[in-house]
């Protein structure tokens, strides 16, 4: 049995390896087809998804952030140290404004002139005595005009609401238009002459203010002066001193402040005038640069306002004047 299997080997040639094979010609028969077919699906299908999902997303967010109280109009304070968290120009470093709405921008609970820090003040000035003018003495710097303060520094007289102007001297010569000469005038001299001829007792009282007559003073044919009151105040006359032939003067009551008259004075014609009061103005006058002439003056005397003398007693007793 061996030595025919060697046999059998030697007999057939070695196939040569470059040579090819023989296409196969035959077809396979077998037409069985694997009935067996594999059903064995995995029947303990891997459901092994992870049961334990990873649910650790990151609930620790960064707590790191301020959650102080929010800036909301982005200043640099928060609300809680903002007066106005709504207005960026209200903040603890903000300056304090003059404002008309009282609001406080450096939130110190002051608001316009209370706060020593505040900007944009006015000088305004006192006005004591409530005419409207205002003391340059006195000033004040305030946010607005604050009762007793206003914009103006003219006043002269900040003690007297009649009296604003400083005194002056009126140029030239005066003879009507007296209404308002003396408003806001303390004392006011005029320049020139004064004639009242054609005054009223009203144009006189508009002349209070006035202290010296640089010319003469006239007073002729004037169908209204009773007196002259209104002119207590004038002291001096540079010139001479004329009232002649004023019918209802009665009285030189009005120059009783009269001490200085640079001229001469004349005092007649005036039929109602008593003949004492030009005594009485004689004797007040401390200067007299000329000569007093006097007559014509007839009216009847009531009261005696000069000085008794050795010289006029007599006079003033018989007559029965009483003594002022």
């Amino acid at each position: 049995m061996h030595i025919l299997s060697v046999l059998f080997l030697t007999a057939c040639p070695a196939p040569d390896k470059d040579s090819p094979l023989p296409a196969d010609t035959g077809a396979d028969s077998d037409t069985g087809t694997d009935s067996d077919t594999d059903t064995g699906t995995d029947s303990d299908p891997d459901t092994g998804t992870d049961s334990d999902p990873d649910t650790g997303t990151e609930t620790g967010t960064d707590t790191g952030t301020d959650t102080g109280p929010a800036d909301l109009d982005g200043d640099g304070f928060p609300a809680d140290a903002d007066c106005d968290d709504a207005d960026p120009a209200i903040s603890p470093a903000a300056a304090e404004v003059c404002d008309s709405g009282g609001v406080d921008e450096d939130c110190d609970g002051l608001v316009n002139d209370a706060d020593s820090s505040v900007a944009g003040q006015q000088t305004f000035y006192a006005d004591a005595d409530g005419d409207g003018y205002g003391d340059a003495g006195a000033p004040v710097a305030a946010c607005g005009a604050a009762a007793g303060l206003v914009g103006d520094a003219t006043d002269a007289d900040d003690s007297d609401a009649a009296v604003w102007n400083a005194d002056d001297v009126y140029a030239g010569d005066l003879s009507g238009g007296f209404a308002g000469f003396c408003d806001g005038y303390g004392a006011r001299s005029i320049g020139g002459s004064l004639d009242l001829s054609a005054a009223t007792a009203a144009d006189l009282a508009a002349l209070s203010c006035v202290t010296e007559v640089g010319g003469d003073l006239v007073v002729a044919g004037n169908p209204a002066l009773t007196d002259f009151s209104g002119l207590e105040r004038l002291a001096a006359v540079g010139g001479g001193v004329r009232i002649e032939g004023n019918p209802p003067l009665a009285t030189l009551s009005g120059l009783d402040g009269l001490r200085t008259v640079g001229g001469d004075a004349a005092i007649l014609s005036n039929d109602a005038l008593c003949a004492d009061d030009v005594t009485v103005f004689e004797n007040r006058l401390s200067a007299l640069g000329g000569a007093l002439t006097a007559s014509g003056n007839d009216g009847v005397c009531a009261t005696w306002g000069g000085r008794v003398t050795a010289a006029n007693a007599a006079t003033v007793c018989a007559r029965g004047y009483s003594l002022t």
